[in-house]
């Protein structure tokens, strides 16, 4: 309850090649206990009952079609890091903020070898030996678990994303977008 937050979600098609995906899409997902309940409309105003914002500016006639998924979530991963954080040191870890992991090395003794680099003006390099390393979700992922050779990361690769996040502070917008669109 602390992170995760339910927030419907919708996927958006525009024109032919875009409705003919997302009705094949529906098809298939609609029938899966994950997606009970999913909805599909081309109608105008369901999907400006949906969201409203987005079909401000179109015309009931354009070539849009909406799925909807009441049951969405959405992961408030700064609550969640403001979590993990406390637990980790209420059990007497040290976390160290403004630094980053630069080397990952397994020792003999199967400790782990950390190169750190602090980032601020009096930066410096030091090493850390630890038990266990968490190496979480982020855009260093992926180079850390390479760095450690750890088997289960073979055959992993990354691509890149280049999503936007929108952020609205305005509370009479925010009202009328109340969903995750796709």
């Amino acid at each position: 309850k602390q992170f995760i937050d339910n927030t419907p979600h919708c996927t958006f098609a525009q024109g032919e090649d875009q409705i003919d995906w997302i009705r094949k899409r529906y098809a298939v997902l609609s029938k899966h206990p994950l997606f009970k309940g999913m909805e599909y409309t081309e109608d105008y105003a369901k999907m400006k009952q949906w969201c409203p914002l987005m079909m401000e500016g179109r015309k009931p006639g354009d070539k849009i079609a909406l799925t909807r998924s009441d049951v969405g979530t959405d992961v408030d991963f700064g609550s969640l890091t403001r979590e993990m954080g406390k637990a980790f040191m209420a059990k007497g870890g040290n976390l160290l903020l403004f630094h980053t992991v630069t080397g990952l090395k397994k020792e003999t003794d199967g400790r782990w070898l950390l190169t750190v680099k602090k980032n601020d003006l009096g930066s410096k390099t030091s090493q850390v030996r630890a038990k266990f390393v968490f190496v979480g979700a982020g855009g260093w992922a992926l180079l850390m678990l390479q760095k450690s050779k750890i088997p289960e990361i073979r055959g992993f690769m990354g691509f890149p994303i280049s999503g936007e996040f929108l952020v609205c502070q305005n509370p009479e917008v925010v009202a009328k977008h109340p969903n995750k669109v796709y």
